[in-house]
């Protein structure tokens, strides 16, 4: 047998689609091994759905203008909202995660939540829309809890301690 090392001839494999035919083959014999992951899967996914408690998630969206009144006469008495003054958004966050409105909100749920303090509200997520690249004049406030009503109760408690301590800002400025 001789070599010749001028015309080196390598065999030249011809690569082949498997084709539907040949993996149906070879899935259905290896059909216990994928019916067996499938079910160990389902299993998983349906035991952790039992177990897990259901999280409620209830949110607000406070909108932060300046608001004044301005002569009663001229205007009857209603609110106006003037564009040329300037609100720091950041001073007004900070403002709504001060734990004194956290404290009296906490106050306005002990009726229906006994035993609830300023330190639980403090897992309300507060923050400015369009984050600090683009900030909105939007500041939208989330709480997660396992009972929805007190979810939706505690944005409310919390509301409402805004739009006092709001009112009490407006009656101090004028």
């Amino acid at each position: 047998m001789s070599i010749n090392a001028a015309n080196p001839t390598a065999p030249v494999l011809a690569e082949q689609d498997p084709g539907y035919g040949k993996i149906f083959a070879v899935l259905s014999r290896r059909r216990f091994w994928l019916l067996g992951g499938l079910s160990l899967g389902l299993v998983i996914a349906i035991s952790l759905s039992i177990i897990s408690k259901p999280k409620y998630t209830s949110s607000m969206r406070l909108l932060v203008e300046s608001t004044y009144k301005a002569d009663e006469k001229a205007a009857g008495n209603s609110l106006n909202i003037d564009s040329n003054i300037q609100i720091d958004y950041a001073t007004q966050l900070q403002l709504l995660q001060s734990s004194s409105l956290f404290q009296k909100a906490a106050t306005l749920l002990n009726d229906k939540y006994p035993g609830i303090t300023g330190a639980d509200l403090q897992t309300l997520k507060i923050e400015m829309l369009g984050g600090k690249e683009s900030p909105t004049k939007i500041i939208e406030i989330q709480y997660i809890a396992l009972d929805p009503v007190k979810a939706r109760e505690v944005l409310r408690a919390f509301q409402k301690v805004v739009v006092l301590k709001r009112k009490g800002c407006r009656k101090i400025s004028r």
